[in-house]
């Protein structure tokens, strides 16, 4: 009744509303000399908590701690346990936080100074995958040896090591029990026939395939190649995540669709030991690749964990096609992101056309995003040149004003569903902050217009 909105305002004309509001001021730092500052906003509380530790209520100054309780959600249009929440900062505390404020990640590789979440490394096309883990691969190679007096040429451990981008350890290792005696290298360097002077050699990958000896051609250092699958027929992006000890590889295309996952588990807590085997030389640096896809750190890698001038990163993933392949993930040309570089292909997504200052959401990008318009056909298809172009666009033109209160009625019925509420909650909406008194009757003023 109209004697009851009178004595209770906040009853509106569907239900009760709360009007309990809380208003926390963020500083933070998210990574190295990355300090930002922010807002969260929570309105419709039914109360506002006490101070932690007292029976008074919190007030405008005090500091609220993670996890401490700031109220109880209250009512909505009637409809109980609800609250509207936002985050806002400026553009400067944006771009600190996220690395720019506007369109697509285009940074030709990701922030070093805020590095956090899930790694994204971009694979650029035609990146090699192989059939088995090429570092467990190896070849068969043959000693060179000479006779006095013929001039040819005679193959050291060490310089076979080199030609090889691998230490004189690892052969040893590679030629078993009788590769351990400290005349065994002498031993095969002497014998007479080529069975007795062949050994094994690791199979070339990555880098190192296309840095042949100074003696042979790259078709000829092709023999010496781990075993390949193919190549990539596009990027693609592998993400690594970690879930209780388990690292998740995730393949997607350069639209952010996944492609398929690769699972390694205790990948997670066996990390060390994983980059102790790969990367003696530097663990730290394998250690670091193994984890962010890159070396952030001091640490350099060794020289005698390089393949080829490249510090390899071979993992398994799942390729175009649903077939495992195994790749390495540090190929020239590659380019490394994390979480907190906000790329576009998670989903993130900057709406900034809506520039009346009304309040209003007006923007064509959020209603291309929730609802797009279906094309256009091109009414005069056989007009050449300009002028058929200029028809199709004033085609466009009447379809986009015919059918826009249409496409809002739907917009607004496709928020209410999961699968486009998670996606908008990836979307940072560049508008007027509803807390100034400066600019209150340019925002509202359409309410006492004849403008819907």
């Amino acid at each position: 009744s109209a004697e009851v909105q009178a004595a209770h305002p906040l009853l509106y004309y569907t239900g009760w509303t709360s009007n309990g509001v809380m208003l926390i001021k963020h500083q933070t730092e998210i990574g190295e000399g990355v300090g930002v500052t922010f807002y969260s906003i929570y309105q419709h509380l039914h109360t506002v908590a006490n101070k932690p530790g007292t029976e008074t209520p919190l007030k405008k100054g005090d500091k609220v701690y993670r996890k401490d309780p700031i109220g109880k959600a209250g009512a909505v249009y009637g409809k109980p346990n609800r609250i509207h929440f936002e985050i806002v900062a400026d553009q400067r505390n944006v771009e600190a936080l996220m690395g720019r404020s506007a369109g697509p990640l285009t940074a030709p590789q990701g922030r070093r100074t805020s590095v956090w979440g899930d790694m994204h490394i971009v694979l650029p096309a035609n990146t090699v995958l192989y059939t088995q883990d090429p570092r467990t691969e190896s070849k068969a190679y043959v000693v060179r040896t000479s006779h006095p007096g013929s001039g040819g040429i005679n193959d050291s451990l060490n310089s076979v090591a080199q030609r090889f981008h691998t230490t004189p350890e690892r052969i040893r290792r590679l030629n078993g029990a009788p590769a351990q005696s400290a005349n065994w290298w002498s031993t095969v360097a002497a014998a007479t026939t080529v069975a007795q002077r062949t050994i094994r050699v690791p199979a070339q990958y990555g880098a190192a395939a296309n840095a042949p000896p100074a003696d042979l051609s790259l078709e000829d250092w092709r023999h010496w190649h781990a075993t390949r699958s193919g190549r990539t027929p596009a990027d693609l992006i592998i993400s690594l995540s970690e879930v209780r000890g388990t690292i998740l590889l995730t393949t997607r295309d350069r639209e952010g669709a996944v492609i398929g996952r690769c699972t390694e588990p205790e990948g997670g807590y066996n990390l060390y030991k994983t980059a102790v085997k790969h990367y003696p030389g530097c663990p730290s640096a394998g250690y670091e690749m193994l984890r962010f896809g890159r070396i952030l750190g001091p640490d350099a890698p060794a020289a005698t964990d390089m393949q080829g001038g490249r510090l390899p990163h071979v993992r398994k993933i799942v390729t175009p096609g649903g077939v495992q392949a195994f790749v390495d993930l540090n190929p020239a040309g590659v380019k490394v992101y994390s979480d907190a570089d906000f790329p576009d292909w998670l989903g993130w997504t900057f709406i900034d056309d809506d520039t009346d200052g009304n309040s209003r959401c007006d923007s064509k990008q959020l209603l291309d995003l929730i609802e797009p318009m279906a094309p256009t056909p091109n009414p005069a298809p056989n007009l050449p040149g300009v002028l058929g172009e200029a028809v199709h666009a004033a085609a466009k033109a009447l379809d986009t004003a015919l059918h826009y209160k249409d496409r809002l009625a739907r917009a607004y019925a496709k928020i209410h569903n999961a699968s486009m509420r998670k996606r908008l909650s990836y979307c940072v909406a560049k508008l007027p902050t509803e807390w100034s008194r400066d600019d209150f009757d340019q925002r509202w003023g359409w309410i006492k217009g004849d403008d819907p």
